[in-house]
């Protein structure tokens, strides 16, 4: 039997970082998956581990740089992780990154930002997928669990019937889902937060106005 593909790694290390200016700080909390493609294929035919990077080895990875080069923004750092495991392990011929991040907004006492304290208000999660392989880094942003609503605007009508259909037509409903979406970056943008706030702002605003006359 012939082993088609393989690939391994560490799912769900977290990591938070404190960014200090002065008495002001940002907080970032990340959950980082390590997804590794590679020459791998003797520990599963024959019991061989020399050439498999531990879990564990990948978990402080993630930490240590994290320390090192993890800053305001998610997509940078997770390039950094995926270069360095190209890099380090020879042996190694794909490296995905998948980062999660939990936000924290700043608390308003009496009407003033506060220096250190923070609310996590939102379900919804921006993340970052960086893959790498070879001299190639494909960079991926977006946002999971973003829970939208809108009272009007949206409609269902024209459907099959049968006699067990008790559904109206109509073209007045309330429409709720839960928003997943993806975009790839073909080139670096001058500030990734800038430009995915604007992306979600052109998905949240395409949602608002037009009127969705199905699913």
């Amino acid at each position: 039997m012939k082993l088609a593909s393989h690939r391994y790694g560490k799912s769900r290390v977290r990591v938070m970082k404190i960014i200090r200016d002065g008495g002001r700080h940002s907080v970032k909390e990340l959950d980082v998956a390590v997804a590794l493609e590679g020459d791998f294929e003797s520990s599963y035919t024959s019991g061989d581990n020399h050439l498999v990077v531990p879990t564990d080895t990948m978990k402080n990875t993630v930490n240590v740089l994290a320390q090192q080069h993890l800053g305001s923004e998610t997509e940078p750092f997770a390039k950094t992780l995926a270069r360095h495991f190209l890099a380090k392990y020879p042996q190694v011929t794909t490296a995905t990154m998948t980062v999660h991040e939990r936000v924290w907004d700043r608390l308003t006492i009496q009407g003033t930002p506060h220096p250190h304290s923070f609310v996590n208000s939102q379900q919804a999660r921006p993340f970052t997928r960086v893959s790498a392989a070879g001299d190639t880094t494909t960079v991926e942003s977006g946002i999971a669990d973003l829970l939208i609503l809108k009272s009007t605007g949206s409609g269902f009508a024209g459907f099959p019937r049968c006699e067990l259909t008790t559904l109206p037509e109509t073209d007045d409903r309330i429409f709720a889902t839960s928003l997943t979406a993806t975009w790839e970056w073909r080139t670096e943008p001058a500030r990734y937060r800038s430009a995915n706030h604007a992306i979600i702002a052109a998905l949240l605003e395409c949602f608002a106005v037009h009127f969705s006359p199905s699913v």
